[in-house]
């Protein structure tokens, strides 16, 4: 391994940490009343967040993924909880959760992907 590639890696737990920080956050301030737009607009920022989290946090803990996918389901319910008790403009919304699902479960297909495709690559070696 590469020290550029060692250290690439080695950021990706504190990069992690980071996001999750930064989305708690972003996900409970109060928001502006929107202008009517594409009404899925919101789901699709939410998958996008939550394969982002599930792909850095598979990469920075691989030995711990079905630790970080469980975790990272709990904190959409979680959060979506949290954004019905403590906002006054956002609810809970189970269709948030089934966009955050669909965000990690395509983080999981994008690895298995990668991964089949690192292994058939040392077979050819």
């Amino acid at each position: 391994m590469t020290p550029l590639l060692k250290l690439s890696l080695s950021l990706l737990k504190p990069l992690f940490w980071l996001l999750l920080a930064i989305t708690t956050f972003l996900m409970l301030i109060e928001l502006k009343p929107q202008a009517a737009g594409w009404i899925y607009a919101d789901k699709l920022q939410h998958i996008i967040v939550f394969m982002t989290l599930a792909l850095i946090g598979i990469l920075a803990y691989f030995e711990k993924m079905w630790l970080v996918i469980s975790g990272l389901l709990m904190f959409g319910l979680i959060i979506e909880i949290l954004q019905s008790a403590f906002t006054l403009t956002r609810q809970a919304s189970l269709a948030d959760w089934l966009a955050d699902l669909a965000g990690i479960a395509i983080a999981i297909g994008i690895v298995a992907i990668i991964k089949k495709f690192k292994n058939s690559l040392l077979l050819i070696r």
